[in-house]
């Protein structure tokens, strides 16, 4: 379905997607995010890729395990190509500064923040948003590919800064192969993981899916206490598996993002082990 119809839908996922990482983690306060000019380039850099990856996503009959795997490609062009935070020695959690670093590459920041963006910033805007607006969630939200063509703007400016010194870091040519690289790597992996995404139905599962946002919150708790990164790695690999499989067996049943709502409302009680 596409026109006006859908246009709800896609301002809710531009908003939860640029909402949920930037908020919950205190990178960017609420009084500079209301501010038009940052807000418009979050809703754009932040939002729109993931609403490409999610016609991706429907279009081609990319499940959530799919998902998930495109998000990492996300989570790359996010902290690889537009924050460059994946190359810096003072990182934004100081716990990861030196830990599992090789050719100047933070290679356990890497791992750690593409996942929690796989996660965050990609499965949960979604799988909310699909739950907000269940009679949409399986099909398109644009004519063509319009979203997708509307991420190469995003990919000009982020090479633009890659090159420059912004960021803590001015990034090499050989450094932006490597990433392009990657991300197609990712993307075409994630389209041999097909599965079909249906029509959902509102459901009570809503309610606990709401405590996603306080179990983002926890993990910038965590960092605040500086938790050895080994542990939190290996406690966000957990989640993820746990997420694939709750989300997958939601899928197949119709009930979309409900497993998912599920594993993320028990986050919180997972992370009080470490």
């Amino acid at each position: 379905m596409s026109g006006s119809r859908s246009w709800p839908a896609v301002l809710t996922l531009l908003g939860i997607a640029t909402i949920i990482p930037e908020l919950t983690t205190g990178n960017t306060p609420l009084p500079l995010l209301i501010q038009p000019g940052i807000l418009v380039y979050l809703l754009l850099a932040y939002g729109l890729p993931v609403w490409a990856l999610r016609e991706l996503s429907v279009r081609l009959g990319i499940g959530p395990l799919g998902l998930a795997i495109s998000g990492l490609a996300y989570g790359i062009l996010n902290e690889g190509l537009l924050a460059k935070t994946i190359f810096r020695e003072a990182l934004p959690i100081s716990s990861y500064d030196g830990y599992a670093t090789a050719l100047g590459v933070s290679w356990a920041w890497a791992a750690f923040i593409t996942s929690w963006h796989a996660v965050a910033s990609v499965l949960l805007p979604i799988a909310l948003t699909h739950a907000l607006f269940p009679r949409l969630a399986a099909s398109p939200w644009a004519r063509g590919w319009v979203p997708v063509i509307g991420v190469v703007p995003i990919a000009v400016i982020g090479v633009t800064g890659f090159f420059s010194s912004t960021g803590q870091h001015q990034g090499s040519p050989l450094e932006l192969i490597a990433l392009f690289a990657t991300m197609t790597t990712l993307v075409v992996s994630a389209t041999r993981v097909r599965s079909t995404w249906r029509e959902g139905r509102r459901a009570s599962s809503l309610l606990a899916g709401l405590a996603g946002f306080p179990a983002v919150a926890t993990l910038a708790i965590i960092a605040a206490a500086k938790v050895d990164p080994l542990w939190w790695t290996l406690a966000w690999l957990a989640w993820l598996g746990l997420g694939w499989l709750t989300t997958r067996r939601g899928a197949s049943s119709g009930w979309l993002a409900g497993g998912f709502y599920v594993q993320t409302a028990a986050l919180p009680l997972a992370m009080l082990l470490f």
